[in-house]
């Protein structure tokens, strides 16, 4: 097989736990005993792996790389990369690098319990890191703490209407709930948000957060919209089968007749908005860990050749490439 001794490859995991049937993102998850076949394997070739600033080193020239090196990613700052990650890679003398979104990061400071073993039970392993957790694991050098922005969301670009919020499992807009109630976003896998959002809340076009010109609907005209669900029995209105055409018979630009009123964020705005978040992610892991913050991942893999400037401009040595 051919290979160029020149690249590092990149193992990119989210979540390290079961897979949740009831979470949106479940398709994020890696199996325990799967990743600890991955670092098993790594050990036995002989694999190392080395962190970011390495491989930026690596790829600008002036740090040559063993051939047997690796860098291993997590999006996100779960709390099962604390409770089953941190330890297999302990275990192998391996180390990661974490991209935390900010505003994901577990309020509460209790340090809680890792698996002793592969695969151990382990209560409560639903959602993400708290600063504790973080701080000990970057302590250790087991994980290297960088930038995943600060939302992670996704925001309305425009008033064409794909979908009107409704109780479902799993939720497929969580988001619109972050939005709504930031405060709770780190534990989002833990309750159930929907009620965070009115029943009939529209669920207009959306991109994810760093690439959206965001788009705000009329705020009255959402107040009409969903407090006419409410009438109709708020959340049992959508057990009859004719709720679509009830709902677009009310109101007619909700099945395309004339447009929603709403003020769409100019380019200029959006870059300020972006450019903010990226400097203030940044900020706020370099002041609650006390390290420096040079790398950063995309949330989704949303990048477009502005929020690259922007990236520069904020300070960051590299970032990820694209989702597409």
């Amino acid at each position: 097989m051919w290979r160029d001794d020149r690249i590092v490859p990149v193992l990119m995991y989210h979540s390290i736990g079961p897979r949740r049937p009831g979470w949106a993102f479940a398709q994020l998850s890696e199996s325990v005993a799967s990743f600890a076949g991955t670092l098993d394997a790594l050990h036995s070739d002989g694999f190392q792996t080395v962190g970011l600033s390495e491989l930026y080193d690596h790829m600008a020239g002036s740090r040559p790389l063993d051939r047997r090196s690796v860098v291993i990613t997590f999006d996100d700052g779960y709390l099962d990369n604390w409770v089953h990650a941190v330890p297999l890679l302990r275990k192998y003398g391996m180390r990661a690098t974490v991209y935390v979104t900010t505003e994901f990061v577990d309020d509460t400071d209790k340090v809680r319990p890792q698996s002793r073993s592969p695969g151990e039970p382990v209560r409560d392993c639903d959602g993400f890191m708290n600063w504790s957790e973080l701080a000990a694991a970057q302590a250790e050098g087991v994980l290297d703490v960088q930038s995943h922005a600060m939302t992670h969301t996704w925001y309305f670009t425009g008033p064409k209407l794909v979908d009107v919020h409704r109780p479902r499992s799993p939720d497929p807009y969580p988001w619109l709930a972050w939005n709504a109630r930031p405060d709770r976003k780190p534990f989002y896998m833990n309750e159930n948000q929907q009620r965070y959002v009115p029943w009939g809340y529209p669920v207009f076009e959306h991109e994810k957060a760093l690439l959206a010109r965001r788009f705000e609907p009329d705020r009255n005209t959402l107040d009409a919209i969903v407090g006419w669900v409410e009438e109709q029995g708020g959340a049992a209105f959508f057990d009859d089968a004719g709720w679509r055409g009830a709902l677009a018979g009310r109101f007619p630009f909700l099945r395309g007749a004339g447009s929603v009123p709403g003020r769409l964020e100019s380019g200029t705005e959006r870059c300020a908005r972006v450019l903010d978040e990226l400097r203030r992610s940044r900020t706020i892991l370099e002041e609650r860990l006390d390290k420096p913050v040079r790398f950063f991942a995309w949330p989704g893999g949303g990048v477009d050749p502005e929020v690259v400037a922007l990236a520069r401009e904020a300070g960051y040595l590299s970032w990820t490439l694209s989702s597409w």
